[in-house]
Order: C-alpha cells, then sequence, then structure tokens
C-alpha cells in the first residue's frame, strides 16, 4: 500500500498527464465544428453514449439554398434566387453550404443550368475540406443555350462534417451562365 501522500501526488500526477489531452480534445471538436452558433460538445465519458447529432444540431436536416453558398467573384445571385454568371473562368462557380450530414442522411443536389455557349460540366458532394468525396456527377457537356435538368445525390452513413456540392464549368473562354432552382438537400 502507498503511503497517504504518494497515493496524492500520484493521483494528482495523473491529473495532469490526462487533462491537457482532454482540454485537446474539446478543444478540437471546438475548432472542428462548423455549424458556428452550436455550443461546443465535450467528449462523452467512457460509459457515455455520444449525443445523437440532431438533437445537438437541430435544424441540420432541411434545404439549403444559393443564399447560403459560396459563389464565384464570377457570380452574383439574382433576385428570383438564381445564380448569374458573367465571363466566367474555368473552374468552380458555387458552393456550399458547409454544414454537418447527420449520420443516415441522405444528401441531394439539384439545379438547372444554361450557358451561352456550350459547357463541359461537373458536379460532386464533399465533405472535410475535399478530403472525402461523397459523390460525383460524371462530366456533362451542355449544348449553348440549352436548359439541363441535373439532380443526384448520395446517402451518408456516418455523419461528415464541413459538408457541401461544388458546381465546376469549363468552356472554349470565358463563360456566361444561370444556374437556377439550386437546392441542396440533407434529410
Amino acid at each position: 500500500m502507498l503511503p497517504l501522500a504518494l497515493a496524492c501526488s500520484t493521483a494528482e500526477a495523473s491529473r495532469e498527464l490526462l487533462a491537457p489531452s482532454l482540454d485537446t480534445t474539446v478543444a478540437a471538436l471546438a475548432v472542428a465544428d462548423p455549424v458556428a452558433s452550436a455550443p461546443a460538445i465535450a467528449a462523452p465519458g467512457p460509459h457515455q453514449p455520444q449525443p445523437d447529432i440532431d438533437s445537438v444540431y437541430p435544424g441540420l436536416r432541411r434545404a439549403y439554398l444559393p443564399a447560403e453558398m459560396r459563389l464565384h467573384a464570377c457570380a452574383s445571385l439574382a433576385t428570383d434566387g438564381s445564380i448569374v454568371g458573367h465571363d466566367c473562368p474555368a473552374g468552380v462557380v458555387v458552393s456550399g453550404p458547409r454544414v454537418v450530414a447527420p449520420t443516415h442522411s441522405d444528401v441531394r443536389v439539384r439545379f438547372e443550368i444554361e450557358a451561352s455557349r456550350g459547357v463541359e460540366l461537373v458536379s460532386d458532394i464533399i465533405s472535410d475540406e475535399a478530403r472525402r468525396v461523397h459523390a460525383r456527377l460524371d462530366q456533362q457537356v451542355v449544348p449553348a443555350r440549352e436548359r439541363r435538368a441535373i439532380g443526384y445525390g448520395v446517402h451518408v452513413f456516418e455523419a461528415a462534417p464541413a459538408v457541401e456540392a461544388r458546381i465546376f464549368v469549363r468552356g472554349p473562354g470565358p463563360i456566361d451562365l444561370r444556374i437556377s432552382g439550386l437546392e441542396v438537400d440533407v434529410r
């Protein structure tokens, strides 16, 4: 049996060794939280279940619209909610919304695109700053002034941080385009 003084110093040393790792875990969770207005979640103890993400972040399962997404400098949001691009270079025109997709959720992307000249279109659903690709739309060739409806989706089995859809275009030179009806639906 350890003397009382040695037992106390050993317990204090254990707390000092464990405390930084717990603080680091809580800090990492707070930093990795893509929903800025939500409170940070402390790591559960050894016998506590993980919190249900739907109860921690209510309102994640909904439709996200272009006003909640990032646009390339060539694009702007029209009053009707569509995205209008003028002289857009090849690359990402719109991306977003960067939200948590809860466990067992479906993420669907829907939009229509029309361009002044023929374009090549690619879209994907990614998370964690493109470290994970969840779904990718095969390249589509959209002829000039033809309106094309696009829709695809993926089932997310485990919660994914910072989920977003991206829409890429490429054509012969700068492109004028309109993306209408864009919706990223998380259910």
